[in-house]
């Protein structure tokens, strides 16, 4: 675990995203998303900054937890977890906490993960922890937390399931970043984070790296929530770990899953958005 500070236009950015978005509706070319205009923000402190601006503090709790999975593939029940990352979001703070480790997976590591996101097995074998000390980690820094991750169906289950293999348990409330941005937006071309990240003049840096993706879902899920001005409503945690148990969740989203999230775990788009 390492602590950071998030720079302050790591939130500030919340207030442009959500000027860039307000009024975006679909247009036949993705290209005339890229001449957005951005606007500094005068304000020293993020915090002063979201709540002058977007009435954001009455919207969001003042610290939940973002959080990102790499994994070797879209299956929880086969598929194994090679890197956490989460920020512990303080709104009345510029500090806020992160947490970043390489786990090491049973098995190898595919290819084609390896081409998407850069780690390689000789990196999770010198650097990777085992999953149940990653698990342990993790745990330690969500506490009681309500989570955020680009993808809820995707990452939750993969955390179920490895909670379950192992003997933890994670009852914290969560919700879906993915689903805030296309209520937030609805009509725009993608909804990949790169994509969303790409039209906010984000920066793009460690994507599919789990920490770099959280900072990006931070900035797109807060900036979701202001543009649609509703408190969030948060998913609480199965109770059920038989049947249709924790473990299943992600096994039974799978082929339901945003063609987004699934394009950021294979590299692949669905036919609708492989024409665009």
């Amino acid at each position: 675990m390492e602590a950071i500070v998030v720079i302050a236009g790591l939130i500030c950015v919340l207030v442009l995203m959500a000027s860039l978005f307000k009024n975006t509706r679909p247009r036949p070319e993705s290209s005339e998303f890229n001449s957005l205009p951005v606007k500094s923000n005068p304000s020293d402190r993020p915090s002063d900054a979201i709540s002058n601006s977007s009435g954001i503090l009455d919207l969001l709790p003042h610290q939940f937890v973002v959080l990102d999975l790499e994994t070797t593939g879209l299956s929880a029940r086969t598929d194994e977890i090679i890197e956490f990352g989460a920020i512990r979001v303080n709104l009345e703070s510029d500090n806020h906490d992160a947490f970043n480790t390489l786990v090491r997976p049973q098995n190898r590591i595919p290819k084609k993960i390896t081409e998407i996101t850069g780690i390689t097995q000789k990196m999770v074998e010198s650097d990777g922890i085992e999953i149940r000390d990653a698990m342990n980690q993790f745990i330690e820094f969500i506490g009681d937390l309500p989570l955020v991750t680009y993808n809820a169906e995707f990452d939750m289950g993969f955390l179920y399931s490895a909670a379950e293999k192992h003997g933890f348990e994670i009852k914290n409330s969560y919700t879906c970043a993915l689903k805030r941005a296309r209520r937030a937006w609805p009509g725009l071309p993608s909804y990949r984070l790169d994509s969303l990240a790409r039209v906010g003049k984000l920066s793009t840096d460690d994507t599919h790296r789990a920490l770099g993706d959280c900072k990006r879902a931070l900035i797109i899920f807060t900036s979701a929530t202001s543009a649609i001005g509703q408190k969030v409503r948060w998913t609480k945690a199965p109770k059920s770990i038989g049947g249709t148990s924790k473990t299943n969740l992600a096994e039974n989203e799978k082929f339901e899953m945003e063609p987004e999230a699934a394009a950021t775990v294979l590299a692949t788009e669905s036919p609708s958005e492989a024409k665009k």
